[in-house]
């Protein structure tokens, strides 16, 4: 019959590999876990062509150079006057060739055309394919108050 200080023994040593294993197996799945957190936020390279997609309702486009680095032809009709309810006509903005960091771009372009016109871009990549942000415009003419406007934009590369 075996001793009940050996009974004891076993059973808090089956506690112990009990609390040992939970402990573990919470490491390992923390790791992983936190290892799929790192690789969805890292940098993705887009891939080399054209994109289009729409930045409010208006339409832009641009082209990333076959070394993925930078972002050249970027042209949008987004005017920030329709979102201020101010008559306005179609033109199109262009901007600078822009780099791209870790999968994030951003530029800024002042259109003076009529009545100068501020832009601005950000946006990232989300897929070696697609890319989004915010594209935002402000002008200001003397007797209405100030017009500022931000919409997202979704674009998405064309061919394969």
């Amino acid at each position: 019959m075996p001793s009940r200080i050996g009974q004891y023994s076993v059973i808090v040593l089956k506690r112990t590999l009990t609390k040992a294993l939970a402990l573990a197996l919470l490491v390992v799945l923390t790791g992983t876990a936190y290892s799929a957190l790192a690789s969805s936020h890292s940098a993705l390279s887009p891939k080399a062509g054209r994109y289009s997609g729409f930045a409010g309702p208006q339409a832009i486009s641009f082209k990333v150079s076959a070394d993925r680095k930078t972002i050249t032809k970027l042209s949008t009709a987004f005017n920030p006057a329709t979102f201020c309810s101010i008559p306005a006509g179609e033109s199109q903005v262009r901007f600078p060739t822009l780099k791209v960091h870790n999968g994030h771009f951003s530029g800024k372009v002042t259109q003076t055309e009529g009545t100068p016109t501020h832009f601005s871009i950000k946006g990232r990549f989300v897929t070696p394919t697609s890319a989004t942000g915010k594209i935002s415009g402000s002008f200001t003419i003397r007797s209405l108050p100030p017009c500022d406007a931000t919409a997202p934009f979704s674009v998405k590369r064309k061919g394969k």
